[in-house]
């Protein structure tokens, strides 16, 4: 989404630049915001279900469609569509705010995988993920390109989902919450005491590894 288009869909203002000149083009850009509440990345609680608002794979697909080249064909166009016009999922977050139902939370922008390990460690518990929120988009890539499909959920990024921990007993309450404000919101798995986090995939158990973009690690 270009800048205009962003500051009239979420309600922003642009309101200066920073102009130099260069051999290279440098997108700058400071975002400013103010909250009343907020939720943070402590305060999820074994029995607590995990949930996000999309599903996951298609940025990473659109990403690698544009390093290697692959246009033209329309499950990569769909893919790089999805990667190059990311939504930000404001108005589903205003609306799990308000419900109180949301014990933990963080954005996907540096992959699944990394947000599940961020909530896991700030808040002391594990994660077992048994119905990874597949992208339709990405498993088509995958079968068409021959690439592994979990890497692409779970390893990629740039989806700006929300992923959360709710309640249980308030979970069918914040999805119908979400879903009055435009959105879905998606069961993938649940908190537990055992430390570390567990996939089912393909029937079988995995160990998510912690990979994705980790801020200030070269």
């Amino acid at each position: 989404v270009g800048f205009e288009e962003a500051a009239e869909l979420y309600g922003g203002k642009i309101i200066g630049g920073d102009l130099n000149s260069g051999d290279q083009i440098i997108a700058d850009v400071i975002c400013l915001g103010e909250a009343e509440r907020t939720v943070s990345r402590f305060g999820a609680r074994p029995g607590d279900v995990v949930a996000v608002t999309g599903r996951f794979g298609a940025q990473a697909a659109g990403l690698h469609a544009l390093l290697h080249g692959n246009r033209g064909e329309e499950v990569a166009e769909k893919a790089i569509e999805k990667f190059e016009r990311p939504v930000a999922r404001v108005e589903e977050a205003l609306a799990l705010m308000e419900l109180g139902a949301v014990t933990s939370s963080v954005d996907s922008s540096d992959g699944l995988a990394e947000s599940l390990y961020l909530l896991s460690d700030f808040s002391g518990v594990g994660f077992v993920i048994d119905q990874p929120p597949v992208s339709e988009i990405a498993s088509e890539y995958s079968k068409r390109y021959a690439i592994d499909l979990f890497d692409l959920v779970f390893y990629g990024g740039e989806e700006y989902e929300l992923v959360v921990t709710v309640r249980a007993d308030m979970f069918e309450e914040a999805a119908r919450a979400v879903q009055r404000a435009g959105g879905e919101l998606i069961p993938i798995g649940r908190a537990v005491e055992e430390a570390g986090i567990k996939v089912i995939w393909g029937g079988a158990e995995r160990r998510l590894e912690r990979k994705g973009y980790q801020h200030f690690r070269s």
